[in-house]
């Protein structure tokens, strides 16, 4: 993996995160929720170097072959930056980071695949997230006792381009479903200006999620 990046970060998406984080962080919850993307963004270490202290990557390794010793040691960079891993799609080495990301699928069946059904009596501090589009996924999360939900696409997106997005009203209904059955909300998906922030304040989600603001921070690396 790519190393000394973390100095090569662009004002702009630096700036970004830090509004995202000044508007949402008096939920008392990480603010940013960055994540990589195979294409986009695949090196973790890349993504942590863009993303402020405080706050949540999530490593989305899907096909990646892994082993304890690279999740250790990216978990160990993220604990020196006072922010959180979690491992999407290799569950069974999620335990080696904080947490883990579930697809939304895995909300129908989520104790496969190495999932923990009793990790808080394990491991009190791990974290779940999942991604959720709808209320049935948001009701499911619930049922699985996922920790918060990625609620998207929120805008459009540069890797689904022409998609359809929720848009803010949506999001703000879905934020407010989530937040009544005790799930944090993260809006994300095409969050890329101070602009998009601003417009997701009053929408009761917790905070950001998304690539873009990372990839941004690494174009000049």
């Amino acid at each position: 993996m790519p190393q000394g990046s973390e100095n090569k970060i662009s004002t702009p998406s630096a700036a970004l995160i830090a509004r995202a984080a000044h508007r949402f962080g008096a939920h008392g919850a990480p603010a940013v929720i960055g994540m990589t993307d195979p294409a986009r963004l695949p090196d973790p270490e890349r993504a942590l170097a863009a993303l402020p202290p405080g706050n949540i990557l999530i490593w989305r390794a899907y096909g990646e072959a892994l082993s304890r010793r690279d999740v250790r040691h990216v978990a160990r960079l993220a604990e020196n930056r006072n922010c959180l891993l979690l491992l999407a799609g290799q569950p069974r080495l999620a335990i080696h980071a904080h947490g883990m990301h579930l697809a939304e699928r895995r909300l129908i069946d989520p104790f496969t695949d190495g999932y923990l059904m009793d990790r808080r009596s394990h491991r009190p501090d791990f974290i779940v997230t999942a991604a959720a589009h709808s209320e049935v996924a948001i009701r499911r999360a619930a049922n699985t006792q996922v920790d918060a939900v990625l609620i998207s696409p929120v805008f459009a997106t540069e890797s689904h381009p022409g998609a359809p997005h929720l848009g803010v009203i949506r999001t703000a209904s879905l934020a407010r479903n989530a937040s009544a059955l005790g799930l944090a909300a993260y809006a994300l998906g095409g969050i890329t200006t101070e602009s998009d922030v601003r417009r997701l304040t009053q929408t009761g989600v917790t905070g950001i999620a998304g690539i873009g603001f990372l990839q941004a921070g690494n174009r000049q690396a």
